[in-house]
């Protein structure tokens, strides 16, 4: 009860005449240490008090001294210096202080005419033997528990210095995130003073036509923040990605400049992107989910666009939402134009791939990251937050005639593919099981003259859907042309056209006969189409895959 009434009477008599505070207190010394207060003078002025009296829990000692206090200094109230000689670098007096007890306390100090200057309250949830107790904020009222922290100093005090945890008078916080290819920046004012004319200006570092330039993105300006305050600013990247061409869109910069102290404060921002375009030139081209006992998961990246590329700050995310995050410190997990990147998450893959170890295209990452082996989702995303390639797989994508798929990974069979085409998709025919860091085992390059197209991509010919559609467009007028089926293992399946004549444009139907007087096995196989030119006698070649369904 008198702790109660004691807090009501600091509240009410809290004056305006509070110019110095009550600002570090060392209540629970250590053997062969002293109790002491620090006050501090935070004005820009000196002031000079004509004595003082403190007072703990109505224990009062007065102190006969003209004191004068430096402009942002420190005054130390102690019994005697005893351990602390060294961090006795502000004024100091040595008095009969007041005890200073451990579980609650009430501190004031007042002019020797009894007007209040400064008025504090603790108790022992605060004290810890050995450790000053810290104002936060000497602007709040001292008797408010909040206003208080234990130090965190190395030295477990601040003695003549600024508080480990104070509030500086402009503090501006700023806060940064990517939300669904956007930014958000989050500005708070963490100091005691008002924060003016902010100033927010946003750059994209881009390579263009293999030259880095920096592109103004977006401005913005704050008149004046208050104390407390807080506002937050979105940047749309994802819009700028949608309008604009480039080759790798590299940093995002961003440079905030504000009033502080009669000058301007400038902080600068740099968030690493790597983001390439065309957009989704990074994709999942093979990885091993259901593997040997002692042997690791991986999943393999590619990198298809004409650039190298860092993915750092880029996660893979499974359908338990485990992420796995790019960020080791040592790594830019960079990828050369056409070639891989491997991402693991257990050693325990070396011992499979022993001829990996030490591969500087590998990256074993920390992380409960892990893929089913009954079918699990794979989600890959860039640091904007955008999704850059996903697949959900099934254990139902593995084709072929072994009797067992384990330790074999699935590998695209054409790499810029969509990863969500399950025909796509092929058990590695490589006798390691899986080529991580190579090209696929079942890696077929698509033509860049002739235009190959099925339609259905899957189809079955035991059922309705019973035929696929194969449509072709050729560089020549005129042209004679060979289209024959491969499985995957590079046997000859079936013939659709022997030197048949054909115009630029047209269509073969396939209904899954064989050479071998039976349709085709459910699996994935190889169309290839040789094109020669009646004119010239040129020849060009075409490749695309097809998928055969139960």
């Amino acid at each position: 009860m008198k702790v109660l009434l004691n807090l009501l009477f600091l509240c009410f008599t809290q004056n305006l005449l509070s110019q110095i505070f009550i600002n570090e207190i060392f209540p629970a010394p250590n053997p062969n240490q002293s109790e002491w207060v620090e006050i501090l003078n935070p004005n820009e002025t000196e002031i000079t008090l004509d004595g003082m009296v403190i007072t703990s829990r109505g224990k009062s000692l007065k102190i006969d001294l003209t004191i004068t206090l430096e402009p942002q200094s420190f005054l130390i109230l102690t019994k005697d210096t005893l351990g602390f000689e060294k961090f006795l670098v502000c004024k100091y007096l040595v008095v009969q202080l007041p005890t200073l007890h451990n579980d609650w306390d009430e501190i004031t100090i007042r002019t020797r005419d009894s007007l209040l200057i400064d008025s504090v309250y603790y108790n022992s949830s605060l004290v810890r033997k050995g450790f000053s107790i810290e104002r936060i904020d000497w602007s709040e009222a001292g008797y408010i528990l909040s206003t208080w922290s234990i130090c965190t100093d190395t030295n477990q005090h601040t003695m003549c210095l600024n508080n480990s945890k104070s509030i500086k008078d402009f503090n501006l916080i700023h806060q940064f995130d990517f939300s669904e290819g956007n930014g958000f920046l989050k500005l708070y004012n963490g100091g005691r003073t008002d924060i003016s004319n902010i100033s927010i200006i946003s750059f994209l570092k881009l390579k263009v036509n293999g030259n880095s330039e920096e592109r103004k993105f977006i401005e913005n300006y704050i008149d004046k923040l208050n104390r407390k305050d807080s506002i937050t600013i979105e940047l749309p990247i994802k819009k700028f990605i949608a309008d604009n061409n480039f080759d790798i869109l590299e940093n995002l910069i961003i440079e905030i400049k504000y009033d502080s102290l009669k000058q301007i404060a400038t902080r600068k921002l740099i968030f690493p992107l790597g983001i390439p375009y065309p957009f989704k030139s990074v994709l999942v081209n093979e990885f091993l989910f259901d593997v040997y006992p002692g042997c690791g998961e991986f999943i393999e990246l590619i990198n298809t666009s004409n650039d190298t590329l860092s993915l750092k700050y880029w996660k893979l995310v499974n359908s338990s939402n485990k992420v796995l995050f790019f960020d080791d410190d040592k790594s830019t997990f960079q990828i050369e134009p056409s070639n891989f990147l491997v991402i693991l998450w257990d050693s325990a893959f070396f011992n499979c791939f022993e001829y990996l170890t030490g591969a500087d295209n590998i990256f074993c990452l920390k992380g409960s990251f892990s893929l089913r082996n009954t079918g699990d989702k794979i989600l890959l995303i860039n640091p904007i937050g955008l999704v850059q390639d996903s697949l959900s797989y099934f254990p139902e994508w593995h084709k072929g005639k072994l009797t067992s798929y384990k330790q074999r990974s699935l590998e695209k069979m054409i790499p810029v593919e969509k990863s969500y085409l399950g025909e796509n998709w092929y058990t590695c025919v490589d006798p390691r099981g899986a080529t991580p860091g190579e090209i696929n085992s079942v890696s077929i390059e698509k033509g860049e003259k002739i235009s190959i197209d099925v339609e259905p991509s899957t189809f079955s010919p035991t059922s309705l859907n019973n035929e696929a559609k194969i449509i072709y467009k050729l560089p020549y007028k005129q042209a004679r042309i060979n289209v024959k089926i491969f499985d995957l293992g590079g046997i000859e399946v079936y013939t659709l056209a022997n030197n048949q004549i054909t115009s630029s444009a047209g269509e073969i139907v396939w209904n899954g006969d064989t050479n071998f007087g039976k349709k085709a096995s459910p699996g994935g196989y190889v169309i290839f189409l040789e094109a020669i030119d009646i004119i010239s006698g040129e020849v060009t070649t075409g490749k695309t895959t097809i998928g055969v369904g139960w």
